[in-house]
């Protein structure tokens, strides 16, 4: 659910070989600057090959896209 007080959404979605995926992020203002949510869903074989094969990859994907949207964002 996006929060009524919101800066912005931002999605997309993608369709590869074994893999749909929708991915979105959430940017909501704080006193101190934005809270950032993101969340992506991926299905097919593609998807549950990298799961069982690269468990904590998506996992360490969004952390490095956090960290870099803070050090452009500072």
């Amino acid at each position: 659910m996006v929060p009524g007080n919101y800066l912005g959404l931002l999605a997309w979605d993608a369709h590869g070989l074994g893999v749909d995926a929708y991915h979105a992020w959430v940017l909501t203002p704080t006193p101190t600057g934005c809270h950032v949510l993101t969340e992506e869903n991926q299905h097919g074989l593609g998807a549950r090959l990298q799961k069982k094969l690269l468990p904590n990859r998506m996992w360490n994907q969004h952390q490095l896209w956090l960290e870099g949207l803070q050090r452009n964002a500072e």
